[in-house]
């Protein structure tokens, strides 16, 4: 903990300056006693770090004093910091020192010319945030997972044995072995309802097994997209799988095998046109067949 203590102290002055005992000791919610202490020991390591009395007194590091940046150029250290900000905002990971060493590499003076906001709208919740931490464990522990889950078909129950988790698109997902599909599949965390972390786990040797299949679980898909809902392939493709075609954009592309195609091609109603593969046509007419009849019970 005090060296832990120490690194802290150290970067928050190299961000912020010149500082008083009293607001260190706020911040670390120490004494200003134990606070004197870790700057002598910081002294005592080389760190060129000074406390002075008086009105304009505080503690500071020499202004000469720099980490070495020689292992990184400034545009990259900046590119690396914007990321790490977008990343704290998702409270998913405490990044916060990490945020403040790379800081203390460049100067505060540093114009922003980039925002990211990886949240939801609305109020923002820490339902994922206790997932993410959960299944994390689970991935360093080769634990099973139970998960229950919504998709296009309702909620399912399934047994996961979790690889990674993944930022794809606009959400996070956990990459995992499913022992339904006896394959490899992806679950949107924000459609898992429940968790469970089970005392079951899975071989390294097994999970090698299965990683090198994940490839083999890619489909390909090719669609057209009318003028009209062109801009929906846009948002949802790498541009590279897109090109114009007479009847508006067509979409060719390996992914791998997911529910949430059903439910992003019902979203387009009339405007796609589906050409491979072609057993999602007779899923999907399945699909609508069943709402009308929903609808017709209904009323």
């Amino acid at each position: 903990m005090e060296k832990s203590r120490l690194f802290h102290i150290l970067y928050y002055l190299l961000n912020h300056g010149r500082t008083t005992a009293q607001q260190l000791a706020e911040e670390f919610e120490v004494s200003t006693r134990t606070i004197y202490r870790d700057v002598d020991r910081l002294s005592m390591s080389g760190i060129p770090i000074y406390a002075n009395s008086g009105h304009d007194g505080g503690i500071e590091i020499d202004s000469s004093y720099i980490l070495d940046k020689t292992l990184i150029t400034k545009e990259e250290l900046e590119g690396l910091i914007q990321i790490i900000d977008a990343l704290e905002d998702t409270n998913y990971y405490d990044l916060n020192l990490i945020n403040q060493k790379l800081k203390s590499l460049t100067s505060n003076n540093e114009t922003t010319w980039m925002k990211m906001n990886l949240n939801k709208w609305g109020d923002y919740e820490d339902v994922e945030q206790v997932l993410f931490k959960q299944i994390k464990d689970a991935i360093l522990h080769k634990q099973t997972i139970y998960i229950e889950y919504y998709n296009s078909a309702g909620l399912s129950k399934r047994k996961i044995d979790p690889y990674y988790l993944e930022f794809k698109g606009s959400a996070w997902y956990v990459e995992g072995y499913c022992h339904k599909r006896q394959a490899t599949r992806y679950f949107r965390l924000s459609r898992i309802t429940q968790l469970e972390v089970l005392k079951e786990t899975y071989e390294s040797k097994e999970l090698e097994k299965q990683k090198s299949k994940i490839n083999e679980t890619n489909e390909y898909y090719e669609f057209i997209f009318s003028e009209k809902s062109a801009y929906r392939a846009y948002d949802t493709f790498a541009k590279s799988a897109i090109s114009n075609c007479d009847e508006g954009v067509c979409v060719k592309v390996n992914m791998p095998v997911n529910d949430w195609i059903y439910s992003f091609l019902l979203s387009l109603g009339n405007e796609v046109k589906i050409i491979e593969p072609k057993y999602i046509k007779k899923e999907l007419l399945q699909l609508h067949k069943n709402i009308i009849r929903k609808m017709e019970e209904e009323q």
